[in-house]
């Protein structure tokens, strides 16, 4: 068994496959593909992660959500292998994010909570995923399950249309 701090680094540093979007250093959910069990077929998003902690990610690097309107609110999909919403039916689960193009001020959001979703075949935890505004954002998922921590980092380029 692997002493707990490796598997941090580890997870910490797959934020390093990014892609230059602009300015923004997005992160691209096909440079770490992870076999999601019985996960829905839509090119727009994909898996980023590995089997102990992996989130959603639009495949472009782009977060849309819902609009200035509504702080790019949407849905945000976390999984992980032997998730059970029985008996973790909400996740020890936070987001914490940094604007990365916002100069000397580095606005920050946080995200704490989340929830389940499943059926026939598959379980996954779900979170709202808000941010302030638009622009480069930094996020770190911090997930923590009997004792053992996951954390695991990415970038989103968070665009108004």
């Amino acid at each position: 068994m692997k002493p707990r701090s490796s598997l941090l680094v580890v997870l910490t540093l797959a934020v390093l496959p990014c892609a230059a979007l602009g300015d923004c250093p997005v992160t691209l959910p096909a440079s770490s593909p992870v076999d999601v069990p019985a996960s829905e077929s839509n090119s727009s998003f994909a898996w980023y992660g590995s089997e102990a902690l992996a989130v959603r990610l639009p495949a472009d690097g782009r977060w849309r959500g819902m609009g200035p309107s509504r702080n790019f609110f949407d849905k945000f999909w976390i999984w992980r292998r032997g998730y059970s919403p029985k008996s973790e039916p909400e996740p020890a689960l936070s987001f914490a994010g940094v604007k990365l193009d916002d100069g000397a001020k580095r606005q920050r959001m946080q995200i704490d909570g989340a929830t389940n979703a499943f059926g026939p075949g598959w379980s996954q935890m779900l979170a709202g995923m808000e941010f302030p505004n638009a622009g480069c954002w930094q996020v770190t998922a911090k997930y923590s399950y009997v004792g053992i921590t996951q954390e695991l980092t990415f970038v989103l380029d968070v665009i108004a249309e």
